[in-house]
């Protein structure tokens, strides 16, 4: 079983992404096999995203990718938010979630996209892949800013990366947790 910080990296278009890998996560798929993967998860994903916002399917939507399972795969998807590419790891709740549904905190993220405005400031403690922090710099606009606190450091760099490629110069990444003592894992 691999962990959710080795789990290959693939574009949208089931190539290597030639920007990875980063610190802490690992080599590129290089195999046909894993390119077919991609290619085919993201034909499962244009199903299930638009179930997810129909009353009645979402739960049909969430049995398809309960079905499926994590998978240790990384692929990027260029319909982030609608415009935002991100990278999503299928071998995480968090990114799993996000890839069939469209988002992890669906919820959430609608409120924050109607409540915060051109040139707002929006700190976002424990940012992990980003999807507060991107969501909410698009919000805010250039006027605005993002703080992104994430301590661990495939994470940070990750959403650096990924801030930098949607053209997102108003969100910081700061690399400090947000505690009093350290967690007791």
């Amino acid at each position: 079983m691999h962990s959710a910080n080795s789990a290959p990296s693939l574009s949208d278009e089931g190539r290597p992404n030639a920007s990875l890998p980063v610190s802490g996560e690992s080599p590129l798929p290089r195999t046909k096999r894993e390119r077919a993967l991609a290619a085919a998860l993201k034909l499962a994903r244009k199903i299930t995203i638009p179930m997810y916002r129909v009353r009645g399917f979402a739960g049909l939507a969430e049995k398809i990718r309960c079905m499926i399972g994590p998978i240790p795969l990384r692929i990027e998807v260029s319909d982030f938010d609608g415009t935002l590419t991100t990278e999503l790891d299928l071998a995480n709740e968090l990114g799993n979630r996000s890839f069939y549904s469209g988002f992890y905190e669906r919820w959430e993220i609608a409120l924050l996209k109607r409540v915060l405005r051109p040139g707002d400031v929006f700190v976002d403690c424990g940012a992990n892949t980003g999807e507060f922090a991107l969501v909410a710099a698009k919000a805010v606009g250039a006027r605005g800013s993002v703080i992104a606190f994430e301590p661990q450091l495939h994470l940070a760099t990750r959403l650096r990366r990924i801030a930098s490629r949607n053209g997102l110069h108003n969100i910081m990444v700061d690399g400090r947790g947000l505690a009093d003592r350290l967690a007791a894992c």
